[in-house]
């Protein structure tokens, strides 16, 4: 079956307020989907792996800062969903390279990790260098790393 962008950033915006996100987090979630699907990176694919998780998940929380010092910044997502909790880790981490010409943000606690390349590409198009790492938490150990050049929407 074949789904328009907007189609399936619509249906994801709905769905996802349905469980209980915020409308902007909503609707920041369900274009990040339809960005990966559209770039052929398996957004809904990577959602239906994680649906069950996010579905069981409470209200969501703000990420936590845990620590942080002039280029390095540490966020607690309380074992949430990046879903509803990469874009303000994205903008602080956007944030403070803007200022301090380097950033690092670690986002600690947190699944559906590979959806987050959604919120990097928007880093790249606003003209910022973005690298991003991360590894799952169970066997086999998979390491993943993703980069975008400035200027450049896909990875």
């Amino acid at each position: 079956m074949k789904v328009s962008f907007n189609e399936l950033q619509g249906m994801g915006r709905k769905a996802f307020i349905g469980i209980g996100f915020s409308e902007g987090d909503a609707i920041d979630a369900a274009e990040m989907v339809a960005w990966m699907e559209a770039h052929n990176l398996g957004g809904v694919a990577a959602l239906k792996k994680g649906l069950d998780h996010l579905l069981q998940e409470g209200p969501a929380e703000t990420p936590e800062l845990i620590y942080q010092d002039s280029d390095f910044s540490v966020l607690d997502a309380h074992s949430h969903s990046i879903l509803g909790n990469a874009s303000l880790a994205v903008e602080l981490g956007y944030a403070r390279a803007r200022s301090q010409g380097l950033s690092v943000t670690k986002i600690r606690h947190c699944h559906n990790r590979v959806l987050v390349i959604g919120y990097l590409s928007r880093l790249a198009r606003r003209g910022m260098n973005v690298t991003a790492f991360w590894r799952n938490a169970h066997d086999p150990l998979i390491e993943q790393v993703v980069g975008f050049k400035a200027g450049h929407p896909v990875p």
